[in-house]
């Protein structure tokens, strides 16, 4: 007796589960929808458009790939790229040369073109947050007394480590000779 066929759509492929044939099986399985399709091929303004939502305050927040900083990334055809980069492009215009995008609400993975300003790097960091944090991440006041170097690097977080650093190697020192 031959199989039933995909009860799905105008899909003409052979019942597997459910009615449906392996790929809609597995769409239903993998997202809840037989129909469910990830990516929209082609046309890169229609994608983009699919991969952000609003918020309460305007921010369109990307729901796509993010990297480990909390970065937006969206796939062009020659690479991966930051999204709120691309959306600026598509939007308003190309990025001048020497500037970068500062998030006006500070919210990294956010690609609404009016929340970007084109800006010089040194204004950009200068904007940042870790030219405005006040205490280092272990709670030490950054002091002119608690801060060393060009950057904000923690006298009493540095002197812990070169203390824990050195009772390491006299350890192991001691540990040698034995």
């Amino acid at each position: 007796m031959p199989r039933a066929r995909c009860n799905v759509g105008e899909c003409d492929q052979q019942s597997r589960a459910r009615g449906m044939c392996q790929k809609h099986w597995r769409r239903w399985k993998l997202y809840g929808d037989p129909n469910f399709t990830k990516l929209i091929r082609g046309d890169d303004t229609a994608r983009f458009a699919s991969k952000y939502t609003v918020d309460d305050n305007g921010c369109w927040l990307w729901t796509g790939r993010i990297d480990k900083d909390g970065y937006d990334k969206f796939r062009t055809p020659q690479a991966w790229r930051f999204a709120h980069r691309v959306g600026y492009a598509m939007h308003v215009g190309s990025i001048p040369t020497g500037l970068h995008l500062d998030h006006l609400c500070r919210v990294r993975n956010c690609v609404n073109p009016a929340h970007l300003e084109t800006v010089t790097p040194r204004e950009n960091t200068l904007r940042g947050e870790p030219a405005n944090r006040t205490h280092c991440p272990r709670g030490h006041e950054y002091t002119p007394q608690n801060t060393s170097g060009t950057g904000r690097t923690c006298v009493t977080c540095n002197r812990a480590r070169n203390r824990r650093r050195r009772e390491r190697r006299r350890d192991a020192a001691v540990t040698q000779a034995d």
